[in-house]
């Protein structure tokens, strides 16, 4: 029979890696969203300008490896101890948030 304290410290640990795998997924998700945004942005920059499309091409492939390095990295975090996780979790996050901004933008120059 386990003690009441080792029940709450299994219930917290648990309840931790419930969390830590959520994120995961998360990030997984958006990672996917990236891809597809990528895919119909690329579509649309075919039709564009020579130098536009280019310039979009361009930028859309330095996203796109940028992208993958991302989806390695959220594949290797499972892979690292606890502490790193937790101090790379904001990182990937915020590295995410500047593709989706460098989508935008590329997206912008192309309605031009």
């Amino acid at each position: 029979m386990l003690r009441p304290g080792c029940l709450l410290l299994l219930l917290c640990l648990s309840s931790s890696a419930a969390d830590d795998a959520g994120w995961d997924q998360g990030l997984r998700v958006q990672l996917s969203e990236l891809e597809q945004s990528l895919d119909e942005l690329e579509k649309r920059a075919r039709g564009a300008g020579k130098d536009a499309e280019r310039k979009a091409l361009n930028e859309i492939q330095d996203i796109k490896l940028r992208r993958i390095e991302l989806d390695q990295r959220v594949k290797r975090a499972d892979e690292i101890g606890r502490e790193r996780w937790e101090r790379g979790r904001g990182e990937l996050s915020d590295e995410t948030q500047a593709l989706k901004r460098r989508i935008e933008k590329v997206r912008l120059e192309l309605r031009r």
